[in-house]
């Protein structure tokens, strides 16, 4: 699969049902060359199959903004969907997806690993925000 043929950044109207999640397993898709399956903990009884473009930054115990179904992005309501064969019932967001930042590189949002599976991410964003803010303080 071409770069070109993956889907273009989906960006996120709002925050409403975006949450917290850990990533417990990552493996190589086998019918696309630059995608990736991830079995994501969001807080449900069982984990979330997510179909993502990966840059192989992700690792195992890795806390993720994702979008469940039914989250608002600018190509319409985010729905569970095949990807190559192989279903998807999220979305793993970058920060330009969630438009924290304008530009850049669309890479997954590392979060702080102490965060709950689950957890809306409107209410943990002040806090990430404000330590980052302070970080660049005391340089």
């Amino acid at each position: 699969m071409k770069r070109s043929e993956l889907p273009s950044v989906r960006k996120i109207i709002n925050l409403e049902k975006i949450v917290v999640g850990e990533i417990l397993n990552v493996m190589i898709h086998p019918y696309g060359n630059f995608l990736r399956i991830a079995s994501v903990h969001v807080g449900n009884k069982f984990p979330f199959q997510i179909i993502f473009g990966g840059s192989q930054s992700e690792k195992i115990g890795m806390k993720v903004a994702v979008a469940l179904p039914g989250t608002l992005t600018h190509g319409g309501k985010l729905r569970k969907r095949k990807f190559r064969g192989l279903h998807s019932e999220a979305m793993i967001c970058s920060m330009l997806e969630l438009g924290i930042c304008k530009e850049g590189p669309d890479e997954i949002m590392s979060l702080p690993v102490d965060l709950l599976p689950g957890t809306p991410l409107k209410e943990v964003l002040p806090r990430i925000y404000r330590q980052s803010l302070s970080y660049s303080l005391r340089i």
